[in-house]
């Protein structure tokens, strides 16, 4: 009986690693797609505030030629 009962748990404890390996793998996929989600967040911000202190920039150029032709 012991033994039965051994190789029993055995085959559920192998079943249960092998879970936990599958939910490991499952879980680092999803890390990997949230962290390239937040890494292209971060590319377009940082495009964005590029562009829009450009464009200030810009603004503040004209403004000030506009200024001295007055």
């Amino acid at each position: 009986m012991k033994y039965i009962y051994h190789v029993e748990n055995k085959s559920l404890r192998q079943r249960i690693y092998e879970e936990h390996g599958r939910r490991q793998e499952v879980a680092a996929r999803i890390n990997e797609k949230v962290a390239k989600k937040e890494r292209l967040k971060e590319i377009t911000a940082n495009i964005l505030i590029g562009t829009l202190v450009s464009a200030v920039m810009v603004g503040i150029v004209l403004l000030a030629g506009w200024m001295d032709s007055l």
